[in-house]
């Protein structure tokens, strides 16, 4: 962004799950596992390349007890639900565009705290609901690429540094997730575009200590955008499928909406 400009993006996900990764592939699991969750995103130029922010994370766990849905049907819930919800993160940001000749490459930094205790609910009684992992320390890697003037590819690589605060694990943990965008733009207010995305964590669980490597999950989805006010309004849809996974990990959908304001 331009000096003076500034940015807010509201993004909802809903993750939904019946199945989990195995040895053996895709597994029925008890019930259904729900995680919806809510970024809300400011940035502000202060500089024709560097932008300072902060965003605010709200994050709902529910399982239900029994499902007779599919994989797919992402807003069904039967059973007697447990959940929880807060405010999972919140913090400063900062972006900025580090050399002057490449300015579609960009890194963004922020640090996030939780504004509540027991995230992961190891001191309740009741299920294991995880909201988040306590504190964080997230940087990422923007560069994007035209190709003609109808496709634009842009990758992301992030670094997301968790403290073990009231963790199940005992210390603190690495995930470095990369993901790639292919964009289309049919017309100048619509963008239709696919993603894939690589999710690994470098930790091991059953030995609680540092292992590169050790589990991942992978993604891929199709969305969309479109300039509801040309320069200043933009809605978002996407929805993605989990197509692979380290063993216990979710193989579920995604459900994804966002709105953007640029002035």
């Amino acid at each position: 962004m331009g000096k003076g400009q500034w940015e807010y993006k509201v993004f909802s996900n809903l993750y939904s799950e019946t199945q989990a990764f195995s040895s053996e592939g895709r597994v029925d699991i008890s019930g259904r596992q729900t995680f919806f969750t809510v970024l809300n995103q400011f940035l502000f130029g202060v500089g024709n390349r560097l932008s300072i922010g902060g965003d605010l994370w709200l994050r709902m766990s529910r399982q239900d007890t029994t499902d007779s849905g599919s994989a797919f049907d992402i807003f069904k819930f039967d059973g007697a639900p447990q959940q929880s919800y807060g405010i999972t993160a919140f913090g400063p940001k900062i972006k900025w565009a580090p050399f002057k000749n490449i300015r579609r490459l960009s890194v963004q930094t922020g640090v996030y705290f939780p504004l509540q205790d027991d995230l992961e609910r190891n001191n309740s009684n009741e299920p294991f609901l995880a909201l988040d992992r306590h504190f964080l320390w997230l940087s990422s890697v923007f560069y994007d690429q035209l190709i003609g003037d109808k496709f634009q590819v842009f990758t992301q690589v992030s670094f997301w540094y968790y403290n073990s605060r009231e963790s199940f694990r005992s210390n603190n943990f690495l995930e470095t997730p990369i993901s790639i965008f292919f964009s289309y733009f049919p017309t100048r207010r619509w963008t239709v575009y696919t993603m894939a995305e690589y999710w690994p964590t470098h930790y091991d669980d059953v030995l609680d200590e540092s292992d590169p490597f050790n589990q991942y999950f992978f993604q891929a989805g199709l969305g969309g955008k479109y300039q509801i006010i040309p320069g200043f309004l933009e809605g978002e849809l996407l929805l993605t499928r989990f197509l692979a996974g380290s063993e216990g990990k979710g193989a579920g959908n995604t459900f994804n909406l966002g709105i953007r304001i640029i002035h």
